[in-house]
């Protein structure tokens, strides 16, 4: 039965900041931008600003590394890769629900190192239980072979999508506080699974 579930991984963005290029810190202004950022009133802390990299370049890319193997495992049997439910079912089972688990068991364990990276790991914490709980839903709806299983499991997809915007939004502001660079990892894919 060739069913397409429709669960959005619509540029799914990866939890952590940076993959390709670790985050760095701090920003080293031009010549002429220098004399401005002189006469700002708010001084950088670097001990956050280290403690911001490390989470990020570290606690961030370890968990990373769980979730783009999931999400690659789940592309190669999906969208315009969908050969047959058996094989979406046989890939979410025995390779990207792991590679999840262990990114959503490593995520539970994490600590925000300092007051302001508090919010957003509430947003990981959040995003990364709602796209587990959509993956064990989507198993689910293929070994049922029922669509409103599938639809809720799109629903959490979105939602997951929701949340880790709502993430890089965070971190956006907090890097640019402590000036340093932070470019969001975006899994470009627009097909549906």
């Amino acid at each position: 039965m060739k069913k397409k579930i429709a669960m959005l991984l619509t540029a799914m963005l990866l939890i952590v900041g940076c993959n390709e290029k670790e985050a760095t810190a701090p920003k080293k202004p031009d010549a002429e931008k220098e004399v401005e950022e002189k006469e700002e009133t708010v001084s950088v802390n670097v001990s956050n600003q280290t403690a911001i990299v490390r989470f990020i370049n570290e606690d961030i890319a370890k968990i990373s590394k769980y979730e783009e193997e999931a999400f690659t495992e789940l592309a190669a049997v999906s969208g315009s890769n969908f050969k047959n439910d058996e094989e979406l079912h046989r890939v979410l089972t025995n390779t990207a629900l792991p590679a999840y688990k262990k990114a959503f068991d490593e995520i539970q364990t994490l600590e925000a190192p300092i007051k302001e990276l508090e919010f957003p790991l509430v947003k990981i914490k959040e995003a990364a239980e709602v796209f587990y709980d959509a993956l064990l839903l989507q198993k689910e709806a293929l070994e049922k072979k029922d669509s409103i299983l599938i639809r809720k499991a799109n629903e959490k997809s979105l939602e997951y999508n929701k949340l880790i915007e709502e993430y890089h939004k965070e971190m956006a502001s907090i890097m640019k506080k402590y000036k340093i660079d932070y470019e969001p990892t975006v899994y470009g894919h627009d097909e549906s699974i």
